[in-house]
């Protein structure tokens, strides 16, 4: 199944969901986060300057505040 096909069916899935990505990953290129991000309810997408493939550990902090604030509000 394609990746095109596979997010066809998901206007239903409601599991919150974030996706944090580094604006120069070159491994999983950012605009894939948001696409995915926009074809899920329940979901966001965070990019972040000047980052590669490892945002938890390039921005960690920022990564870190992000994912807090995530689980905050979807306790």
């Amino acid at each position: 199944m394609s990746l095109r096909l596979a997010f066809m069916g998901t206007p239903d899935f409601a599991v919150p969901t974030l996706l944090i990505a580094g604006a120069d990953d070159v491994v999983f290129p950012p605009f894939l986060s948001s696409a995915i991000a926009a074809r899920l309810p329940c979901a966001e997408a965070h990019i972040l300057p000047d980052c590669g493939h490892s945002p938890y550990f390039e921005w960690a902090a920022t990564f870190n505040g992000l994912v807090e604030a995530f689980l905050s509000r979807h306790q």
